[in-house]
């Protein structure tokens, strides 16, 4: 066994140097691989054998089985078999159907019950599913990410909210189209007994008309809504350590935002709808909490909402809210609405008085387009109380040639004679072109003269063979005459000739016997 093993992992070189690497690195290289596959390396040698019981992350896929039963059945002896004793495990689950299924809960109770760190469900279905509520009850799990990798709106897997998470371990939590409680459900906070957590991240998620949508944690530092349809009315967040905000939404946003975050340095919020009556009244409407510790605040808005002097008022009171920015980002959409409401910021003063950098993300714009006048009045109008602030923009303005009054008077001379000499090389070019083109039309001329000649001659050939033609039909009908002629004179010759008498067999003769 030890040779044909030997014998097998020796490369071309002579040397097996995937044996010879640090088991970290062996560990670090088999977790990209899915369990199955994993555990054919124990065939390999001694060493190999027992190897893959201590792989960090572990990946399991019931696609690469013929049927879910040899899967379960795997699944059941394999990870009886893996070592427990490893830190900072991770469990990976991508399958297809529905989360009811028995192998997930199997697969969720081995993980909560050996105290594996990390947990991932993929199930790109369209299942209409309730997540079960053993996912949400575990004191040792630190990480959880659910994604349904679901494309239809109403075939989202649900989450009810008839009572708070049991996860007093959990630290990140990542979600991606899954429904958020129904109508039928209650609604508590969700998130008040996981008190370590600091990262929540919502992607692509509905959460339904529950009145208010509670987030309070007392240690979370980053929470990201990306492209939620959010029908709550109010978003309650309190989170005394968050740091990081980013609210991203299509078509639909809260009618409130109720804000204790104290500690919030970075907001990134953005909506982007297709419909023409959305309610920007609701566009981060926040309540008046003190962001005193504002650094970075980047706004932007798309849409085809044409009431721009609505949204301006609506821009302008959520700029006294996030008045203690020092970084300020807009794009060029929202400047667009400050600029329709010129006379209203000429009468009310600017509330930023820390800008240290004044950004304008003009991407719309080409580069050569000039930056509109009225674009310069809201800059202006932002960075009244802050004269010494950065102003960035991402399209530069195109430089302008200065006119002959802005040349100095010891450059003049040189800049005639520059002009004079290219005047005079413009004057020869113009000279030299007239003639190229001189050229090209006798040429043309002359090869129009040629065609015409061609089409003189193909009309004489035409015409001859058209002679031709008439001669040959002359031709065929006197010989179809002739013929008709011979064949009637035939006929008549044959019908004149006399009968000739053939031997009676009443009068036949027979020679004697």
């Amino acid at each position: 066994m030890d040779d044909r093993a030997s014998s097998s992992s020796v490369v071309a070189g002579g040397e097996d140097r995937i044996s010879n690497l640090h088991d970290n690195i062996i560990l670090h290289i088999l977790s990209f691989l899915d369990l199955k596959y994993a555990v054919r390396t124990s065939a390999l040698s001694r060493k190999w054998k027992h190897t893959w019981t201590s792989i960090p992350c572990v990946n399991l896929n019931p696609d690469v089985f013929q049927t879910k039963y040899k899967f379960s059945k795997f699944v059941k002896r394999a990870l009886t078999c893996r070592n427990t004793g490893v830190k900072d495990s991770a469990i990976k689950l991508t399958f297809r159907g529905s989360i009811v299924q028995g192998f997930v809960n199997n697969i969720v109770t081995y993980t909560y019950s050996y105290n594996v760190s990390k947990l991932t469900l993929i199930w790109p279905t369209c299942t209409y599913d309730e997540l079960p509520e053993y996912l949400f009850s575990s004191c040792t799990l630190k990480h959880l990410t659910l994604d349904n990798q679901a494309h239809v709106f109403y075939r989202k897997s649900r989450i009810k909210l008839n009572s708070a998470w049991r996860l007093p371990a959990l630290e990140t939590l990542n979600l991606t189209d899954l429904e958020i409680g129904y109508i039928e459900s209650k609604r508590p906070n969700l998130f008040s007994e996981c008190v370590n957590l600091k990262d929540i991240t919502l992607c692509r998620c509905s959460v339904n008309e529950l009145g208010t949508f509670t987030i309070c944690t007392p240690q979370l530092v980053n929470l990201t809504i990306t492209d939620c349809d959010i029908w709550s009315s109010v978003l309650k967040v309190k989170a005394p350590q968050l740091k990081n905000l980013t609210v991203s939404c299509n078509n639909t946003f809260p009618k409130f935002f109720s804000f204790n975050a104290p500690q919030l340095e970075n907001l990134t919020a953005s909506v982007s709808t297709s419909a023409i009556s959305f309610p920007f009244n609701h566009f981060l409407s926040f309540s008046r909490h003190n962001f005193n510790s504002l650094e970075k605040v980047n706004l932007s808005l798309r849409s085809r909402y044409n009431e721009k002097q609505e949204v301006s008022q609506r821009l302008l009171d959520l700029f006294k809210i996030l008045r203690s920015a020092k970084s300020l980002i807009l794009d060029v959409h929202i400047i667009e609405s400050l600029s329709s409401s010129l006379d209203q910021l000429a009468h009310e003063p600017c509330p930023f008085n820390n800008l240290k950098l004044l950004k304008i993300n003009m991407v719309p714009l080409k580069q050569k387009d000039p930056i509109p006048a009225v674009f310069t009045q809201v800059i202006n109008y932002l960075l009244e109380n802050s004269p010494y602030a950065t102003v960035n923009m991402d399209l530069p303005q195109v430089p302008q040639k200065r006119s002959w009054q802005q040349v100095p008077n010891e450059d003049r001379p040189k800049k005639a004679t520059k002009l004079e000499t290219g005047i005079s090389t413009m004057v020869d070019e113009k000279k030299l072109l007239e003639a190229q083109i001189q050229m090209q039309d006798q040429v043309i001329a002359k090869l129009r003269a040629e065609i015409e000649k061609k089409d003189e001659v193909n009309a004489k050939q035409r015409a001859e063979l058209e002679k031709k033609d008439q001669v040959i039909a002359e031709l065929n009908e006197r010989i179809q005459m002739q013929n008709v002629n011979n064949i009637q004179s035939q006929l008549v010759h044959a019908a004149e000739l006399p009968a000739v008498p053939g031997p009676s067999s009443a009068n036949a003769s027979f020679p004697p016997t």
